[in-house]
């Protein structure tokens, strides 16, 4: 009877062990899922704010390239005008 009481004590104390650091364990890896939790948050500011920035940069880039654009047409526009005005001028001249 001692014996398996031993015995018996012995198995409980070895599972109270096990237990003891499985516990720990636990509380460990609920710390590292705590601080991957505030990472990830933290991450997804920083991805906000480079996406604003990003929108920012293309929308600088549409406007540029608006403006290019824009620029150009007036230039071939107005080179259009001096042509269409130098051909009247030389019709005019030579049509006498």
């Amino acid at each position: 009877m001692r014996h398996s009481h031993v015995k018996l004590k012995k198995t409980l104390q070895d599972c109270s062990a096990e237990l003891d650091h499985a516990r720990s364990r636990a509380e460990q890896y609920e710390a590292e899922v705590k601080k991957l939790r505030c990472r990830i948050e933290e991450l997804k500011g920083e991805l906000s704010s480079v996406e604003d920035e990003v929108s920012h940069s293309i929308y600088s880039l549409v406007l540029t390239f608006t403006s290019l654009f824009l620029s150009q047409y007036t230039l071939v526009y107005c080179s259009a005008v001096v042509l269409i005005g130098c051909s009247m001028a030389l019709f005019h001249l030579f049509s006498f």
